[in-house]
């Protein structure tokens, strides 16, 4: 986590997870055109990021890229909320690299932690300030989840009620295999540190912390970041 923060920010994308300092194409999609058309004003505002295409549904945006794929897909679910899985199953579809961004305007925490499970990278509320939101669409490019903690809270338990009923004792065994070392980029993960800063921590190099990583993964059977703080938080590691 993030000192001061009330964002939660956890690296997704596994050992090699690293940030890029490359220009950010950004895809918009949903909302009404002046909110679009607002949004592509704002974005155009910093040089990292640049909106490629824009529309209100999926394949409308994407039938007017041209070149290189979007990064990050902004979505803007007001207009259709009860559509927003289906929308975010078909741009996961079409845009199968891209990281995907919720903008809504919605309370609903149950809503929100089910887009992320069902693969939404981060959850931006309309009540946020247009930093928080740049923010978050550069985090998500780097490979972090963007919710607030209540969010971050519930998908936690969530999975691990779900993760109590199907795993059971059988992942002591996983458990009690991982090292002292191990156990300590776990903890360190669990806080939301990067890949740098568990190095720092550790005085240990980059490549010496992904291989840390890629160890536990296989030994814990998880696949990213946000399982392994689940996982983290289940099993009392750390």
């Amino acid at each position: 986590m993030t000192a001061g923060r009330t964002q939660s920010t956890l690296g997704m994308d596994g050992p090699n997870a690293e940030p890029s300092t490359s220009t950010i194409r950004v895809l918009l999609v949903g909302g009404h055109k002046l909110e679009r058309d607002g949004l592509a004003l704002l974005l155009a505002t910093e040089v990292s990021l640049r909106v490629i295409s824009d529309g209100d549904d999926p394949r409308a945006a994407f039938d007017q890229v041209s070149g290189p794929a979007p990064e990050v897909v902004l979505l803007d679910i007001d207009r259709a909320p009860q559509r927003a899985r289906q929308t975010l199953a078909q741009l996961k579809e079409l845009a199968a690299d891209a990281r995907l961004v919720v903008l809504t305007g919605s309370t609903d925490r149950g809503l929100a932690g089910q887009l992320v499970l069902d693969g939404a990278r981060g959850v931006v509320s309309k009540d946020r300030s247009a930093v928080h939101l740049l923010d978050a669409i550069r985090k998500v490019h780097e490979g972090e989840l963007w919710v607030d903690r209540a969010t971050t809270a519930q998908i936690i338990a969530g999975l691990t009620d779900k993760g109590s009923r199907q795993a059971g004792d059988p992942q002591l065994a996983k458990v009690g295999s991982l090292t002292p070392r191990e156990r300590e980029v776990i903890a360190l993960v669990a806080k939301g540190h990067s890949n740098k800063a568990i190095a720092e921590r550790m005085m240990i190099s980059g490549n010496t912390v992904r291989h840390h990583l890629t160890s536990i993964f296989s030994k814990l059977e998880i696949t990213d970041r946000l399982a392994l703080v689940v996982y983290s938080f289940h099993h009392r590691i750390g």
